[in-house]
């Protein structure tokens, strides 16, 4: 792996086994409220965030118990998640532990609110190896602006962004970040294996199970 000096990385997918929660979230929560959802459907709205999940519930399914599916009870189920099921990736720990023997400064940069995240990486010992915890409430653009790329670049300390890991699994993130000119690697989550030749297009490094098995 290229020898840089800083790293961005990506929580849910990436270090922790967590996507599939965050997929069927929904599904819980209509199976809380009582809410029939054809299996198509069901099938369908995995693949979906949150708010497009539920639009889409609306959209085709109407229920006036919809209207309880909010962001904010979803982050109450996934805090129990992560505080009862999630797990580390496979590689996670020798990798922070590398990359921390080296001097390496990290952030974390979650669509995860920052709390949350805090708390999840904390049940497991991994928020020491970070200095930042960002999120989109603390930089609003989130990982389609790349603004907000170069916004942790600058709390770093003003650095260029080829100075810096992205430890990534999603496709639109790294689609945002690697013109910038980030070191992009890339970890194969299955929920983005249906991008995967879009994203060896684009990353430096990718890996399956976590970060054990180098691909590329």
């Amino acid at each position: 792996m290229k020898k840089l000096n800083y790293a961005i990385f990506d929580m849910d997918g990436t270090l922790l086994e967590s996507m599939q929660y965050w997929r069927t979230i929904v599904l819980d929560l209509v199976d809380r409220f009582g809410i029939e959802v054809p299996s198509s459907l069901r099938e369908e709205i995995v693949y979906h965030s949150f708010n497009r999940a539920v639009a889409l519930l609306k959209e085709k399914t109407p229920h006036p118990a919809l209207d309880q599916c909010t962001p904010a009870v979803a982050l109450e189920i996934m805090d129990a998640h992560y505080q009862n099921d999630v797990t580390v990736r496979g590689g996670v720990r020798e990798l922070l532990d590398a990359l921390a023997a080296r001097g390496v400064r990290m952030c974390l940069f979650s669509a995860t609110p920052t709390e949350i995240a805090k708390r999840a990486l904390a049940r497991h010992e991994l928020d020491r190896y970070f200095e930042m915890f960002l999120s989109p409430i603390e930089i609003p653009g989130g990982k389609s602006d790349p603004e907000s790329f170069r916004e942790v670049c600058r709390r770093f300390g003003t650095i260029e962004p080829s100075e810096c890991y992205l430890f990534e699994d999603a496709l639109y993130s790294i689609k945002t970040a690697k013109p910038l000119g980030f070191y992009a690697v890339a970890t194969e989550d299955a929920l983005q294996v249906k991008n995967k030749d879009a994203i060896l297009a684009l990353c430096d490094e990718y890996y399956t199970d976590g970060f054990k098995i180098r691909v590329k």
